[in-house]
């Protein structure tokens, strides 16, 4: 979704800034080398942290009535180099049903759009699972693999970084909040979902290392709180090839003690093709 703004037509726009490299990992896109191989001027930004500079639009649309149920899908057009300025801008779509947002550098190049909203909503279609030659990309990965549960919780220490490398200052992050004390970023769960993946050997054949992430999604239905124990479910939800690239879309729920849901979120990663 390539989002075209008119000046007028902006309800925020957030200062220009340069966004941190958190997590500058050998051999990642992340790294400047590997990134370089693929054709680009180098690392990344990660995508949690750019997810994370478009929130204060979010937040400021909606109020932290969002943090208890709301949703946004985000795509990642093209890198954020941790040379260069970018801001978060945001419009109304025509409904007013939900937001038009982007993350822009200086010149205006496009590097994250999507939406976000309130209500009891996917921002997804479970319909068009395994419609995009699924059954040709890496074909001995079913569509029906889970990963092991993962318990954990989240604390403020392990968020600062996410939030100070975006500039994202919401208060209700850090300080009190509607809900009584402060309660974690949703922005978090992508991370955390990314990391229960990577203890595992898929069989991803056919592209070329090292993947990026190409979309986030969630929708939360609680808030999240600090040094509370939860789990993580996780699953293989999609795959398929586009253009160049093929793809995995992992679909992840976090859940409370209780057993209810807490938030169900996807995020994708594709890898450019090696072969047709």
């Amino acid at each position: 979704m390539n989002v075209s703004f008119q000046m007028r037509d902006l309800i925020h726009h957030g200062p220009w800034r340069r966004l941190i490299n958190t997590v500058p990992a050998q051999g990642s896109i992340h790294d400047d080398a590997p990134a370089r191989e693929l054709g680009f001027k180098g690392a990344f930004v990660p995508g949690s942290v750019v997810s994370s500079a478009a929130m204060p639009a979010v937040i400021e649309s909606f109020g932290p009535a969002w943090l208890e149920g709301g949703w946004f899908d985000f795509t990642f057009v093209s890198p954020v180099y941790v040379s260069e300025d970018v801001r978060e801008e945001a419009c109304w779509h025509a409904d007013s049903q939900w937001l038009e947002l982007r993350v822009v550098t200086r010149d205006d190049r496009l590097c994250m759009s999507g939406r976000a909203g309130v209500g009891d909503r996917l921002p997804w279609e479970p319909g068009l699972d395994g419609s995009h030659d699924a059954e040709n990309t890496f074909p001995e990965l079913s569509l029906t693999f889970a990963f092991e549960p993962r318990e954990f919780v989240i604390r403020l220490s392990d968020v600062l970084p996410m939030l100070e490398g975006s500039g994202d200052a919401t208060p209700c992050y850090r300080e009190t909040s509607p809900f009584g004390e402060p309660v974690a970023p949703p922005i978090r769960l992508m991370r955390l979902a990314l990391d229960a993946t990577r203890g595992y050997k898929l069989p991803i054949e056919g592209v070329k290392q090292p993947g990026m992430w190409a979309e986030h999604a969630l929708a939360v239905k609680a808030p999240i709180r600090y040094d509370t124990p939860y789990t993580l479910c996780e699953r293989v939800a999609d795959k398929g090839r586009s253009g160049r690239t093929a793809y995995l879309v992992y679909e992840f729920r976090l859940i409370e003690p209780t057993g209810d849901d807490v938030a169900v979120g996807r995020h994708k990663v594709k890898w450019l093709a090696t072969s047709s």
